[in-house]
């Protein structure tokens, strides 16, 4: 029992009080005085319970200075339902653990006076629950979800009063400031985070104007229990977050399966086909725990599959890692060609320099007799062998550009002289093929930085692959693009109606030493590709089966 001297001291606050708010009218019509009086009837027995009546007090002055002169009711300010929903939307998480740790609670108690309402950190009312009773009069009443519950606008009330105090708040009856709801009585309490952060708040309200004295212990209770779990629920999101961010900078596509073998979670670092994530899904189901390649949608990946254990040894499901390693495969392949080409160079520079020697001699010995011999069989061995001399010649040529090739002697050349040139050069074999060579000179000469030598190399060898992929009757088409300003792009295009090129040959058309030709050496794209990108150019080439290929080259041009 508090001591006499407590009992005066609190009755001297209240009187106190009561003088500061006092004004010269009728006392009947003041609701500060009719709080105050209140105070007075009801001096807790205990101390600490005074600070519950000090902030009624404190409401109601607050109050009196917001709105002035009182009103039978508020002026609501209620949100749209579209509002609403977003509102709910963006605190599900405080929504879902009072409705966690309530629901139960007022099914238990079934008081048919008895609603549990819930408002943002704001005072925005996002949902009042439990009985329909109680729901129904408190909506005629105009307190419903999306209606602003602040202290501000709905005065002096226990869920207004707590998150404007960010204290616990006991409102009874005619405590209310405004008098439409002196027939309800309600307990609040704030729901703050350790660091300080309110989520929001809830309150129990009653269509009693006293308070169940057993609620406010309830009341305690439930706010330290939803505090606890929101304030886990929030460090687990955390580390939700933390991981997946963590796997957003890891290059894995990964397939996470339950101990039901169903698809629990499935994250792509960049976007895969249907029929790529469908097989990722099946590997992982029907594969072995192990680390392996395979090639899916068109790209390579390191599968590791695994089981998930817990801590008593029970199975919790698989888990399916997908590396995509394109990139790295393709860097060494490239790295093997480099190793495989520079062997070779240093071979080629050495063997085509002792070859050309004999070789010039050989063939100059072989016309000498080619010239004394008769028309007939022995001459046609003696051409053939001369012939086959010549594609030795070829070879070497390319083996001596590709171990040393000549530096470019850059000028402004006229590209279109050059593709001139170029057609007319081929235009025998073109017709002892039958097959057309077309070439329209743009009006005006298209200007290029380049070695013209170097060009016409690249644009004989992309017509002779284009001839000899052609048929009699099939037809190759020669364009120029030119560019109207210094710094944009001169293009060539070389296209032949033959028979194309299959996709897996299209791969790795510009390795060196593949063909497809029986006599050809496998170098010619490659050095054409090499000198293109020596003259900060492009070289692209399109094909379909049956179809035809296309070249496009891309020079800088210059005015």
């Amino acid at each position: 029992m508090p001591s006499e001297n407590d009992q005066i001291q609190c009755l001297l606050t209240v009187k106190t009080l009561c003088t500061q708010l006092s004004e010269p009218q009728d006392s009947a019509s003041d609701p500060v005085y009719g709080a105050q009086q209140k105070c007075k009837r009801k001096v807790p027995a205990n101390p600490g319970q005074s600070t519950a009546r000090d902030l009624i007090l404190e409401s109601w002055e607050r109050c009196k200075k917001t709105f002035g002169k009182r009103m039978t009711r508020p002026q609501y300010k209620v949100l749209t339902d579209e509002q609403l929903d977003d509102l709910r939307q963006k605190h599900t998480l405080f929504l879902r653990a009072v409705h966690r740790h309530l629901d139960p609670l007022l099914e238990q108690l079934d008081d048919p006076e008895l609603a549990v309402a819930i408002s943002d950190p704001n005072g925005w009312l996002l949902d009042v629950s439990g009985s329909s009773t109680c729901v129904d009069h408190l909506a005629k009443a105009g307190f419903c979800p999306g209606v602003y519950a602040a202290e501000c606008k709905l005065g002096t009330s226990s869920l207004g009063t707590a998150l404007a105090t960010a204290h616990p708040a006991y409102v009874e009856g005619d405590e209310h400031y405004f008098p439409c709801f002196h027939s309800y009585s309600g307990t609040a309490a704030p729901i703050l985070l350790p660091d300080g952060k309110a989520l929001g708040a809830f309150a129990f309200i009653t269509t009693k104007p006293n308070l169940d004295e057993r609620l406010k212990p309830v009341l305690y209770s439930a706010r330290i229990a939803i505090q606890n779990w929101c304030e886990l629920e929030q460090a687990h999101q955390d580390a939700v977050r933390v991981y997946q961010g963590f796997m957003s900078q890891l290059e894995y596509h990964l397939i996470h399966l339950d101990s039901q073998n169903q698809v629990s979670e499935k994250r792509h670092p960049i976007p895969v086909t249907d029929e790529t994530q469908s097989a990722m899904i099946a590997v992982t189901k029907e594969g072995e725990c192990s680390q392996r390649e395979l090639f899916l949608g068109g790209r390579t990946y390191l599968v590791n599959v695994g089981d998930l254990w817990d801590a008593q040894g029970k199975n919790k499901g698989r888990l399916g890692l997908f590396q995509d390693i394109t990139q790295r495969k393709q860097m060494e392949f490239r790295l093997r060609n480099s190793e495989r080409l520079s062997l070779l160079t240093s071979l080629a520079a050495g063997i085509a320099h002792e070859i050309r020697n004999p070789l010039t001699t050989a063939r100059g010995f072989l016309q000498l007799f080619a010239e004394r011999v008769k028309p007939g069989q022995e001459r046609q061995f003696v051409d053939l062998t001369i012939s086959e001399l010549d594609r030795i010649q070829q070879l070497v040529k390319d083996f001596m550009s590709l171990a040393k090739p000549e530096d470019p002697h850059f000028c402004r050349v006229d590209l279109s002289e050059v593709l001139r040139a170029t057609v007319e050069f081929v235009k025998p074999e073109s017709t002892l093929r039958g097959v057309r060579v077309l070439f329209t000179p743009p009006s005006t000469p298209v200007w290029v930085w380049a070695d013209p030598n170097q060009i016409k190399q690249v644009i004989l060898n992309l017509l002779q692959n284009a001839l000899h992929a052609c048929t009699p009757q099939n037809s190759v088409k020669v364009a120029l693009y030119g560019a109207n300003q210094t710094g944009q792009r001169a293009v060539i295009v070389v296209t032949d109606t033959g028979m194309g090129i299959p996709p897996d040959q299209l791969e790795r058309i510009f390795q060196p030493f593949y063909t497809t030709k029986s006599g050809g050496t496998g170098l010619g794209l490659f050095i054409s590709k090499r000198i293109i990108e020596e003259h900060q150019g492009s070289i692209v080439i399109h094909s379909a089966v049956g179809l035809g290929t296309t070249v496009q080259v891309e020079l800088v041009s210059v005015s």
